[in-house]
């Protein structure tokens, strides 16, 4: 759960909402430390071979299905995605290793 300035919310909610956007392959939602909000949503997504991230018309299909403080406020598009030795995306290394990035561009 992602605790947005005293708001939970959950990534699988965000995920799913993502998931049915047309080109997507996978995404991941997790939320990364801020200093002033807890917690900021932050998108991962891996898009389908040949299709051009969009991240204008993901963010669109967010608001219309959620409300606005659930919509990612950063968004990251990796060409892979990493896993666990399980299978799942590996969101802990995805916010290790985006964290420094996701500082810069809130600057």
């Amino acid at each position: 759960m992602i605790n947005f300035g005293g708001l939970n919310i959950f990534p699988e909610e965000i995920e799913n909402v993502l998931k049915n956007c047309p080109g997507v392959e996978h995404a991941a939602v997790l939320g990364l430390p801020d200093s002033h909000w807890g917690e900021v949503v932050v998108a991962f997504i891996q898009m389908k071979r040949r299709v051009h991230a969009d991240k204008k018309r993901l963010k669109h299909e967010c608001l219309r299905c959620l409300t606005p403080y659930k919509v990612p406020r950063l968004w990251f598009f990796p060409e892979k995605m990493p896993y666990t030795a399980g299978g799942k995306i590996d969101k802990q290394l995805l916010g290790r290793r985006h964290k420094e990035a996701a500082n810069w561009k809130k600057q």
